[in-house]
């Protein structure tokens, strides 16, 4: 990812970076107000916008004065951290506030655009070239989007746009690295992601699977299965998709397939 002057940083606790230095957004309220700004930085927000995000119905008494407390916050924030700038990031508008913030200036803008640009390449580029790209995207992470803080509305559709790309990363990285025959160097990864979520993406598991097959740990890849089937029956109460069960198919029948190292993985999603 390319290196800027100034950069706000939202794979983490939010910080912004520049010139001066680097802010680390200590306040929710201000984590939770910054979110809707930089979401809907190509138009201007209104205070409203801002108001609902940050409190809701539980507006208190004297809720402008407050908002326009968070924003001078926010805009010593910038000041600090970029005092050469002529004109100021956050600006106050007839009708609202604008932030003025490029998406090359945004990591995570950044890293959604890694992630597009890899998956409109799959079947180009070699595997090998795909899965450097991928962990050097994925190194832009430092811990949950916006520091875990889930605020308002915007703040968690935002964040949970974030955390799907991420896991789309990890997808393409893993099938060039079943590509490229590294199946045993994966598995602890993968099983990490698997086992630490409540109804695990299904492409995930296949390719855990597929690794722990390769690596004769059959029985292992089949109790993948039997732990996703499960989870999949108690959270949406179905079975998993026709796709991983045809993955359980080729391991219990031990389809040649699965070997191909050529071809990734069987294609079940």
């Amino acid at each position: 990812m390319d290196t800027v002057k100034w950069k706000l940083k939202v794979l983490g606790p939010m910080e912004i970076e520049g010139p001066s230095g680097t802010h680390h957004m200590q306040s929710a309220a201000q984590t939770t107000l910054l979110v809707p700004l930089i979401v809907n930085r190509r138009t201007v927000v209104s205070a409203s916008t801002l108001a609902n995000e940050l409190w809701g119905d539980n507006r208190p008494r004297r809720a402008g004065n407050a908002l326009h407390a968070h924003i001078s916050r926010l805009r010593k924030c910038f000041r600090e951290v970029e005092p050469g700038r002529s004109k100021g990031r956050l600006r106050s508008e007839p009708t609202g506030y604008h932030l003025a913030v490029e998406d090359e200036e945004l990591d995570g803008e950044l890293f959604v655009r890694a992630v597009h640009e890899a998956q409109n390449s799959s079947g180009i580029c070699h595997p090998a070239e795909t899965s450097v790209r991928m962990r050097r995207a994925l190194s832009a992470w430092r811990g949950p989007v916006f520091g875990g803080i889930t605020g308002g509305t915007t703040c968690r559709t935002e964040a949970a746009r974030y955390e799907s790309a991420k896991l789309r990363a990890y997808e393409i990285l893993f099938d060039s690295e079943l590509a490229l025959g590294r199946h045993a160097l994966i598995i602890g990864e993968l099983s990490a992601l698997v086992d630490g979520s409540t109804l695990p993406r299904e492409r995930l598991c296949a390719e855990l699977m597929v690794a722990l097959y390769r690596c004769g740990r059959q029985a292992e890849a089949l109790r993948v299965y039997q732990r996703v089937r499960a989870r999949t029956m108690e959270a949406a109460g179905c079975q998993p998709s026709a796709g991983l069960r045809k993955c359980e198919r080729a391991i219990l029948e031990h389809d040649p397939a699965l070997d191909t190292v050529a071809s990734g993985f069987v294609e079940i999603c």
